[in-house]
């Protein structure tokens, strides 16, 4: 996930980043993940070539840095999901035909849920949301890690096989799934729904 901002927007995007982690999804905010004397350009290049998909965080003054109308861009151009968050300003430009998500007077921690809902039914980003929460599932470490990363397969509009391979072994195999008090039973009916 791209997460694309202005420079004085650093504390949402740094915050952003760290709870969507929760979620599985490796954020990229420029000034957190480029080390002193690496070429940041190429690093900007080479994530916005890699993304899944882009978040970007409409403040004042953004529609008026040409990094992000670049960033945007290259996502549209690239046919990635771009999710805009209003803080104050709504889409505008590539953006408008987007309809936003507030973000006014919400907690980073909402907002990567908000966005881990719209990635997990997104045709685009539907099937990576699916093995990034079948992957925890799998790698639960307490019952509520695998309650989390149920509720979180639970809101995936696709599931595709390999995803549902996994998710059966974890049933199989890690007591901290088999003991989460009605885990098995959801898991056997997302088999079921998706299988």
């Amino acid at each position: 996930m791209f997460i694309s901002h202005v420079s004085t927007n650093k504390q949402e995007a740094d915050g952003l980043k760290y709870f969507l982690e929760h979620y599985g999804i490796v954020g990229f905010v420029a000034h957190r993940d480029i080390e002193p004397t690496e070429e940041w350009q190429t690093l900007i290049e080479t994530a916005l070539s890699s993304m899944d998909a882009l978040v970007a965080l409409l403040t004042p003054g953004f529609h008026d840095s040409s990094w992000t109308n670049q960033e945007v861009g290259f996502a549209i151009g690239r046919n990635r999901l771009v999710i805009p968050i209003q803080f104050g300003l709504d889409p505008h430009g590539l953006i408008g035909k987007y309809q936003g998500l507030q973000g006014l007077n919400k907690k980073s921690f909402q907002l990567a849920k908000d966005i881990f809902a719209i990635l997990a039914v997104n045709p685009l980003t539907a099937i990576q949301m699916g093995r990034g929460a079948a992957e925890q599932l799998s790698n639960a470490e307490s019952y509520e890690a695998a309650k989390g990363a149920i509720e979180r397969l639970e809101v995936c509009s696709k599931l595709d096989q390999e995803s549902l391979e996994k998710i059966q072994k974890a049933a199989d195999q890690n007591p901290n799934v088999k003991g989460a008090w009605g885990v098995p039973a959801r898991i056997d009916a997302l088999i079921k729904k998706f299988g």
